[in-house]
């Protein structure tokens, strides 16, 4: 990305491939306005499917170009994408052996491998100075999100599973709301404790996410806010503004809980390790007949994969999948869909591609947390973006219990920020890219 000055005013110009960067991290934030504001555009979200294709052309075209070998694939990088070759090789091979549709598996890797490729794309195409723009863009849609989940509160009596703000006010549009205040948040927490952020912009989206948590019903960003406020101290070199936000947070979780049960008074004392183990360890989600978060894998095994080999391969990748495209949408799914299994994504991956599948998927985060953990102690890197992506794995980790967010469009923030501390290997491939005028 360049800037051009003309008086005070600077100008971006992107690269194409930067554009694509730009369409694929921020059109998700579109997405309520064209199918809910304006109605019947929901093929809107394809625009990051054809990003991602047409980025990934860019890659192999420019890596087949080049006589060094691989495009823009480091030391550091190369696991990850080995792990990546592998799983998907495995789903195919796993795929063969259960065979269905062959729309079904291509739903299924467009659903799962999306956001590896995203990784890779941003790690090739992006620049610091791109990252910051990103995050400028991100902290004015934060207020943005704010200001329109007060209207929808207090104007249009709009309530917990329904309120999304930016995201929208569609049931389960708060997957969205809790990972995108998780991302604005740690990195404000972050900035505060390394001293680049100042105190009122750093207390104002700690409580202006726990407020809106509080109005969206969402107790379990207050338990994130706490490990949030937990791994970034443990990330950070000691201070009195660590001990400043620590108390400020205290207090803001306090504030947000009583504002919490104030308007929905059965919640009363969800803030304790009890309310918390039981919500976690309960047999059910929302009926009798369902599965919770930790019974989903016994639950599945009785259910479904009842033997060795089922419980290791799974059903297939995409053969209990859902779509709004007749085509891609499972007989699996329209028979099961009350037992709520997709309604995470432990339970969605350990039933189509068993426990090696699971395995595979975690270690991606698991590697993300190694390697930056490496970078950060041998102070390798932008150090900041380190501690974000090393919190932000584990975040993925717990979120992978919680919901299935991360297989939806919000999931981009988060394999955006676990790109980060990378960028630097593609740095060479977008000033390539810049140099032959694409």
């Amino acid at each position: 990305m360049r800037s051009i000055k003309s008086g005070n005013l600077y100008i971006k110009k992107r690269t194409f491939p930067e554009w694509l960067m730009f369409l694929i991290f921020f059109t998700p934030f579109t997405l309520a306005f064209f199918t809910e504001l304006i109605g019947g555009m929901g093929f809107v979200k394809f625009i990051i499917d054809v990003s991602l294709i047409v980025a990934l052309a860019i890659l192999i075209t420019k890596s087949i170009s080049q006589s060094k070998g691989l495009y823009a694939v480091s030391r550091d990088v190369l696991p990850f994408l080995i792990l990546v070759c592998v799983f998907l090789v495995y789903t195919f091979i796993v795929y063969l052996c259960n065979y269905e549709s062959p729309f079904y598996y291509l739903w299924g890797v467009r659903n799962n491998f999306r956001f590896y490729l995203a990784f890779f794309v941003f790690i090739a195409f992006l620049c610091e100075e791109e990252v910051l723009r990103f995050f400028e863009i991100l902290d004015f849609l934060f207020w943005v999100h704010v200001v329109i989940c007060f209207i929808q509160f207090f104007f249009f009596d709009i309530e917990q599973d329904y309120l999304g703000g930016i995201f929208g006010a569609q049931k389960g549009c708060n997957g969205y709301l809790i990972v995108f205040m998780s991302v604005i948040v740690t990195r404000s927490i972050l900035r505060f404790m390394n001293g680049t952020e100042n105190t009122f912009n750093c207390f104002m989206k700690c409580g202006a996410s726990l407020l809106v948590a509080a109005l969206a019903e969402l107790k379990f960003y207050f338990f994130l806010f706490i490990f949030i406020l937990v791994l970034s101290a443990i990330f950070t070199s000691f201070s009195f503004r660590k001990v400043i936000i620590i108390v400020a947070g205290s207090i803001f979780l306090m504030i947000a809980y009583t504002i919490l049960v104030a308007f929905f008074d059965m919640f009363d004392g969800f803030l304790s390790f009890e309310y918390l183990w039981n919500s976690i360890t309960r047999t059910n989600y929302a009926s009798k007949d369902d599965m919770g978060r930790l019974t989903a894998i016994p639950t599945i095994s009785r259910l479904f994969l009842t033997t060795p080999a089922q419980q290791l391969f799974g059903m297939g990748l995409g053969n209990c999948d859902t779509s709004t495209i007749d085509i891609f949408n499972t007989e699996f799914y329209v028979n099961y869909v009350d037992l709520h299994y997709s309604v995470f994504s432990i339970s969605f991956l350990f039933l189509e591609t068993g426990a090696f599948g699971l395995i595979m998927y975690t270690l991606f985060f698991i590697l993300c947390f190694a390697f930056t953990f490496k970078k950060f102690k041998k102070n390798m890197g932008n150090r900041f973006f380190n501690q974000m992506a090393m919190i932000i794995s584990i975040l993925s980790v717990i979120m992978m219990v919680y919901n299935s967010s991360l297989r939806t469009e919000a999931g981009y923030m988060y394999f955006f920020i676990l790109a980060l501390p990378f960028i630097e290997s593609g740095r060479a491939g977008v000033d390539n890219l810049k140099k032959s005028n694409i």
